[in-house]
């Protein structure tokens, strides 16, 4: 489930957020948009997605602290890393 406007950036980096039950681990995941309504569409740049469509948002990091209740305790709230953050580091990438 997207969790912050995706063509915004959230905290002024290419992220986004997810909300998502995730584990210790996880880190590193892709993460895609996959529409299954005829009414529902993701503008992500230049471009509409209707119903079947699937596309790459970026990879998944972290999980939000809860700091209010525990510094230990994690939300369900994840932060994902934007596609073409993504894309920009692999071109950069001496093989």
């Amino acid at each position: 489930m997207i969790a912050s406007e995706p063509d915004y950036d959230y905290s002024t980096l290419p992220q986004m957020l997810v909300d998502v039950r995730s584990i210790s681990g996880m880190s590193g995941s892709p993460v895609f948009y996959r529409s299954y309504d005829n009414y529902v569409q993701l503008k992500t740049g230049n471009h509409m997605m209707g119903k079947g469509a699937t596309r790459f948002l970026g990879v998944y990091s972290a999980r939000l602290p809860i700091e209010v209740i525990d510094k230990a305790t994690k939300s369900d709230i994840g932060v994902v890393w934007k596609a073409p953050v993504i894309e920009e580091i692999l071109s950069r990438a001496k093989l």
